[in-house]
């Protein structure tokens, strides 16, 4: 079925909205309450400002503001009538907990705990704004299947966000294949402003000692901390042991007559792709000389790196098997800007 225009009516509906008047009908699903959408739906300002203004620890006690803030001491102590309850102790963030994003960060009264903690097989992360978002989940289930899309993230609290869709759709090329061949392709990948690629299917490495023949490409997540400083801390880990083992791997490869393994890093959000290209900085020069290099015009690897809801996902795949094109808003082509997509060949 070919993605509609707006304003048109789909004949096969993944999801509705549901309005004001129809809240109390159980006959139509919310995209809202689809737990891998429901960051994508309409912002609700109203939502958590009980808990702002009076906020309460998990038993049920209001909590002391003083002593929550960081910059502030409570002169009571141990005899404040309100609760001194440990930040970890507190029930999540409100903000965090529907739409994986908090203005406030690590000073947020609320703990931010991973909201994945067993995360899902994905092979490719759709970029696009908010505002096209709806129609992106709704192409990918009838392309890929009703189970395709197992989460979402936003970039920020605007409506004008960048988003990202996560899909499983049986493999990263077959994924990239469907996408570019199908009927409106122009249409959905001209809207879409980056394709990312977390997992090589092609040819994905394994992290176990016993590897008998190391890969050279990977793909891997973990818990990405709450600052940006934890975020670059976690992606040195990785990609100091990961990345030496990739680029020695390609540099054995005969069939790439010696050449150096070129990177390109592009990350989502913003800060993530800033922090991976930190971490790969630092990785590079601590592989063997002359192995890899960061060289984004004309890559024959792409290091993705996405955080999502407390999780970061880090995939190194080959370029062989796909093409990629980034285009600027105003036409002409940028190495390292948001705004591409990746098809298939």
């Amino acid at each position: 079925v070919p993605l509609l225009a707006d304003g048109a009516a789909s004949s096969v509906p993944a999801y509705k909205h549901i309005t004001r008047g129809g809240l109390g009908t159980a006959t139509m699903s919310s995209y809202e309450d689809d737990p891998a959408t429901s960051c994508l739906g309409a912002l609700r300002p109203p939502q958590g400002l009980t808990e702002w203004r009076n906020p309460k620890s998990a038993d049920g006690v209001e909590l002391c503001k003083f002593f929550m803030d960081h910059r502030k001491t409570c002169d009571a102590g141990d005899a404040c009538v309100r609760s001194h309850q440990p930040r970890q102790l507190r029930n999540t963030c409100p903000s965090w907990s529907r739409y994986g994003v908090c203005e406030r960060g690590s000073t947020c009264w609320f703990p931010h705990p991973v909201l994945d903690p067993e995360p899902a097989d994905v092979d490719l992360a759709l970029l696009s704004y908010v505002s096209f978002a709806r129609r992106v989940v709704e192409r990918c289930r009838e392309l890929f299947g009703a189970d395709c899309v197992v989460g979402s993230s936003r970039a920020d609290l605007t409506k004008s966000s960048v988003c990202t869709v996560f899909i499983r759709c049986g493999g990263a090329t077959r994924g990239l294949r469907t996408l570019a061949e199908c009927d409106d392709a122009a249409h959905l990948l001209g809207n879409l402003r980056r394709l990312l690629v977390l997992r090589d299917d092609r040819a994905e490495g394994s992290s176990s000692a016993d590897d008998v023949k190391p890969s050279e490409t990977f793909s891997t997540n973990a818990p990405a901390g709450e600052t940006h400083d934890d975020l670059r801390g976690v992606l040195r880990d990785v990609l100091r042991e990961r990345l030496a083992v990739a680029s020695r791997a390609y540099a054995r490869d005969s069939t790439h007559g010696g050449q150096k393994m070129k990177l390109r890093v592009r990350g989502f959000p913003k800060q993530t792709e800033s922090c991976a290209v930190d971490a790969a900085t630092t990785a590079v020069e601590s592989c063997d000389e002359g192995t890899v290099v960061l060289s984004p015009g004309d890559a024959t690897h792409c290091l993705d790196v996405v955080t999502s809801r407390g999780r970061v996902y880090v995939a190194l795949w080959s370029t062989g098997d796909v093409l990629e094109r980034e285009e600027e808003p105003g036409g002409g082509t940028a190495g390292g800007t948001a705004g591409g997509t990746a098809g298939g060949t």
